[in-house]
């Protein structure tokens, strides 16, 4: 009897172990939060900006290190999306396709350790990382890569998101240096200094 008391115990102490650890997986991870104009940036957060061009339907994307799937429009094209996360370095990870397969459920693919999927947040700022470019070899082949289209983009961002653009200053934050972005803000800080005529 003893023995039986001791093993279940054991079993509840190895299970709230268990959901412990889970517990601060999830609280270290940071969460991928949806950031609509009216909202406010947490301590800590930046803004992501990115674009997805996508020949096929996507569902969803991930992102090593953040908790949360970022849903997509469920169409091929390209559409932007801003999202909030906590300040650091990510890595694109994971594509969930609207293909559905029975016995196997929705067509997933998760992607290696590549620096060219890496970017980073800044707090306080728009991060724009980059275009997330999907193409498609066959049913089960899907590959990604970023580009940067910084000059589509803040147009994209002026037109779709004006108040956040006024609001918070916008950095480069992909995997390779741009120099676009730093001679446009560059630019357009001369221009706004200059006394009108």
């Amino acid at each position: 009897m003893r023995q039986m008391r001791s093993q279940t115990r054991i079993a509840h102490l190895v299970s709230s172990l268990a959901a412990l650890v889970a517990a601060i997986a999830a609280i270290a991870c940071a969460s991928v939060r949806t950031f609509r104009p009216g909202d406010e940036l947490r301590a800590g957060e930046g803004l992501l900006a990115f674009q997805v061009r996508s020949e096929s339907p996507l569902q969803s994307i991930g992102i090593d290190g953040a908790y949360g799937e970022i849903p997509l429009a469920r169409h091929a094209g390209t559409e932007l999306r801003v999202i909030a996360l906590a300040a650091g370095t990510y890595r694109w990870s994971e594509l969930v396709l609207t293909d559905y397969i029975p016995a196997y459920g929705f067509l997933t693919f998760r992607f290696s350790d590549d620096a060219n999927l890496e970017f980073h947040v800044e707090p306080g700022r728009i991060n724009y990382m980059g275009m997330v470019d999907v193409y498609r070899g066959d049913v089960f082949h899907v590959g990604i890569r970023a580009i940067d289209r910084t000059a589509i983009a803040l147009g994209d961002l002026r037109t779709q998101f004006p108040e956040l653009v006024k609001q918070y200053p916008i950095v480069y934050s992909g995997p390779a240096r741009n120099v676009f972005l730093e001679h446009y803000l560059a630019a357009k800080g001369s221009a706004e200094a200059e006394p009108p005529r």
